[in-house]
């Protein structure tokens, strides 16, 4: 009877040790959950930092972009114009050296 009572509680004491282990083994995960969940926040928080940086990068190239886009048709613009002024500048000129040579040329054969 004693080596039964003896078994009996070597077999309980063996259903605990493993109960217990089991439990340790499954309790190990929620530790290392909470730690998961941290680690989890805080890459969300980098990672929303950095998509805020990016997007805010992104905003200010589209807008540089724009004010340099505006900035070279203005130039454009201006070139064309001064170009234009100088062709007309050119013709009217010519059309006076045209006219004194002609008025030269005249006077000397006249």
């Amino acid at each position: 009877e004693v080596h039964m009572l003896r078994e009996a509680l070597k077999q309980e004491t063996n259903n605990r040790d493993a109960i217990y282990h089991k439990l340790m083994k499954d309790l190990q995960p929620v530790n290392q959950s909470k730690e998961f969940d941290e680690l989890r926040t805080q890459l969300k928080k980098q990672v929303t930092t950095l998509e805020s940086g990016l997007a805010d990068e992104i905003r200010d190239r589209r807008a540089s972009e724009t004010m340099r886009d505006t900035k070279e048709a203005s130039r454009e613009a201006d070139l064309r114009s001064s170009l234009n002024a100088l062709c007309q500048d050119l013709s009217h000129h010519k059309m006076t050296a045209g006219v004194t040579k002609d008025d030269h040329k005249n006077l000397i054969n006249g």
